[in-house]
């Protein structure tokens, strides 16, 4: 395969994903595209800033969350204990 159609089939997944992870988030296939094209212009106009990012993937995930409005991430010490009641 050559090395151009596997980027492109990558990419399409990668859209695929975030496009579905907006709709999960706003709940709407119309609002989740709008999204998509908003997470577009923000990684062309960030794209310096976010350098600290391990993947393209990561970044463009967490555009998404922050546009869907997904809270941020628990700090360790407000994530409760897990209950230990021996049930496996």
């Amino acid at each position: 395969m050559p090395e151009q159609e596997n980027i492109a089939r990558h990419d399409a997944a990668l859209r695929a994903q975030m496009r579905l992870f907006c709709q999960l988030m706003l709940g709407s296939d119309a609002a989740a595209e709008d999204m998509i094209q908003q997470i577009d212009r923000r990684a062309l106009d960030y794209h310096d800033e976010q350098d600290n990012c391990p993947t393209e993937r990561v970044r463009l995930f967490r555009i998404a969350a922050e546009l869907c409005g997904a809270p941020e991430k628990a700090a360790p010490d407000t994530v409760p204990p897990l209950r230990d009641d021996g049930v496996d």
